[in-house]
């Protein structure tokens, strides 16, 4: 996902399928139908649109998470439930 500015705090993402089929197996199996909260951003250079901080929520046996700097290119939005 290309942005030319940051998406509000609380916007809900996932990882794309791109990116699952590349990390492992365990990983996969840790974020896939698992979203994410953009949860804010780190102090970056001016001119580029900063990274996210993504925050997984506990879900089932997995732990909450949070990474740090996850490129755009990795994540996707999430479409709101009806």
């Amino acid at each position: 996902m290309e942005l030319e500015e940051a998406l509000p705090v609380g916007t809900a993402v996932r990882f794309t399928e791109k990116w699952l089929n590349v990390i492992g197996e365990k990983e996969t199996k840790r974020y896939k139908d698992r979203n994410g909260i953009v949860s804010g951003y780190r102090m970056q250079a001016e001119g580029r649109v900063p990274l996210p901080i993504v925050k997984f929520p506990k879900m089932g046996r997995y732990k909450e998470e949070r990474l740090f700097e996850v490129p755009w290119k990795r994540l996707e939005l999430v479409e709101p439930k009806p």
